[in-house]
């Protein structure tokens, strides 16, 4: 406006050129509201409200109409002493400065609703990177948990498993020292130990080494029927009784002694 009162009483080239470019920047800026192409704008302010898109199109024409008066009065279509024209230019600048105030309030108003959903959306992604932050050591806890009691199983499995061993060892060297003082002791008998099983022939399971200073024949001979049944070197007559005394023994469950006689292999 300053540049078109100088222009007025003083017509010069490059004053006027400023005056239109101060238009046609305000023009263009209206123009990017409208068209939201300002990509300078760290934070987008969508046009949305029609209150608003209205005023920068009222804007709009009013800068055009402005532009219009403004270049009658400088080309000289409207004489620079015309009161009217004069009275009709302030009162359309008049219009367009509070236009411009009304747009700039509006913006300013969207702005901050803008800048509270920014602010907003920011404790959002602060509070769930705190909760994540959060999950992230807890996680990390229950895992460092979770493996702690299961490396302390495991040595507890292996040192159980090692005493179980140790235990086993010893118990093997004991079973075997038993079974070392037990054939000892058997060997050592005046007469002849053996096992055998309740069938027919009395089929030897186990025979100690004496048996051959009992009845001639080696313990190999009569285990499992290899060369002799047990049965067959017994006397025929006391075959039938010692079979009843058994088995009258099993019946009453009750121990029992045999008295028999056999028939040697000299």
């Amino acid at each position: 406006r300053r540049e078109f009162l100088k222009n007025i009483a003083t017509p010069d080239k490059i004053d006027v050129q400023n005056a239109w470019t101060f238009l046609e920047q305000a023009r263009f800026n209206t123009q990017l509201l409208l068209e939201e192409k300002d990509k300078l704008n760290i934070l987008s302010l969508p046009i949305k409200n029609n209150t608003l898109k209205k005023d920068v199109e009222e804007l709009q024409a009013m800068l055009i109409k402005y532009s219009d008066l403004s270049d009658k009065i400088i080309v000289g279509e409207i004489k620079k002493h015309d009161e009217t024209a004069q009275k009709k230019w302030e009162t359309q600048f008049g219009l367009i400065d509070t236009k411009t105030q009304n747009i700039q309030d509006e913006l300013n108003h969207l702005l901050e609703s803008q800048i509270k959903i920014f602010k907003i959306v920011q404790f959002i992604l602060i509070g769930i990177t705190l909760v994540l932050s959060f999950l992230s050591v807890f996680i990390f806890y229950r895992y460092e948990k979770q493996r702690t009691i299961f490396i302390r199983r495991l040595n507890e499995a292996n040192s159980t498993i090692e005493s179980r061993k140790n235990k086993t060892t010893k118990t093997e060297e004991a079973l075997q020292e038993t079974q070392r003082r037990l054939s000892t002791l058997i060997q050592n008998l005046p007469g002849m130990a053996y096992r055998c099983k309740l069938d027919s022939q009395y089929t030897m399971e186990y025979v100690s080494d004496m048996c051959f200073n009992l009845t001639g024949y080696k313990a190999d001979e009569l285990l499992q029927n290899k060369s002799k049944a047990y049965a067959d070197i017994i006397v025929q007559e006391d075959l039938e009784k010692i079979r009843r005394q058994i088995q009258r023994a099993l019946e009453e469950r009750k121990p029992f002694q045999l008295v028999y006689r056999i028939t040697t292999a000299t």
